[in-house]
């Protein structure tokens, strides 16, 4: 089964939050739940153990983990709704606002599902600006979106894309505890930010994975080193994030200055370091 988790985003009323998490079965089958929670909620069950920005991703973590648990089952409905409030009232409110004022405004945004493939076309369309041959990678490939080869020289690289619309809360990427081990000297992350506007050109950092794998390995591995809210202790997950500054979530730690503020800089628009010309 795989899962793709959609960014979780503030309610209309500015008290509750909302997320999408999309289920793909292997037979190509897919469904939808739409998760919701009001913010009193999540302060009573996360807020002893986690700060803000950490516990609304430990809530997406929990509802992404209890529907996967249903297993194929979850595939008998195109569509599931999930609440969390501590009031009746408040369930009925969260689940009438999943079902009637979210369609709307997802029809009103629906550029949103083609965020992956326009980053992913973008990176071909820069590439090939460069005489620098790119395409798709063939359905199936493990870890590569996309093939990239100089002819003149011979080398080839894979390039994995990640791109959004939004910065999330920690203005941070989303990543798997996969991404902590680097799986090829020849493989690099394009990480894009797709403007608001059209008048703006999209913002492209392209790193090397084993770069990405030991930010992501040891920046995870210092924060769970270190306390809590009240002095609690940090509990592992599935949850990582690619951040721009990880000295400001680690309290300024002497390990956290490589990839303090501004180490992402060097590799903005640094097509040089996929080595192909």
């Amino acid at each position: 089964m795989e899962i793709t988790k959609g960014q979780i985003l503030s309610g209309f009323s500015k008290n509750n939050y909302w997320c999408r998490i999309y289920f793909y079965s292997d037979d190509e089958r897919k469904t939808t739940v739409f998760a919701s929670a009001s913010e009193e909620y999540l302060e009573d069950n996360f807020e002893n153990q986690y700060s803000k920005d950490e516990y609304l991703e430990k809530w997406h973590e929990f509802v992404s983990n209890k529907w996967e648990k249903y297993g194929e089952k979850i595939f008998e409905k195109s569509v599931h709704y999930d609440v969390y409030s501590n009031t009746t009232i408040g369930r009925e409110n969260g689940l009438e606002f999943l079902k009637h004022e979210i369609p709307p405004y997802l029809m009103s945004n629906h550029k949103t599902t083609f965020t992956g493939a326009a980053g992913e076309h973008y990176i071909v369309y820069r590439l090939l600006e460069m005489d620098i041959v790119a395409g798709l990678a063939p359905h199936g490939t493990p870890d590569a979106d996309l093939v990239a080869s100089n002819l003149d020289t011979g080398k080839s690289v894979a390039i994995q894309v990640k791109t959004r619309r939004k910065k999330g809360v920690d203005n941070g990427w989303h990543m798997k505890p996969k991404h902590e081990k680097p799986i090829s000297n020849n493989l690099f992350y394009c990480f894009v930010d797709l403007p608001e506007s059209q008048d703006e050109m999209p913002t492209i950092y392209i790193i090397p994975s084993k770069v990405v794998a030991e930010a992501i390995r040891e920046m995870h591995k210092l924060w769970l080193s270190m306390p809590g809210k009240n002095g609690r202790v940090h509990k592992d997950s599935n949850v990582r994030r690619l951040l721009p500054d990880y000295a400001r979530l680690l309290k300024n730690h002497p390990k956290s200055k490589k990839f303090g503020k501004g180490w992402l800089e060097k590799y903005r628009e640094n097509w040089k370091i996929l080595g192909l010309g």
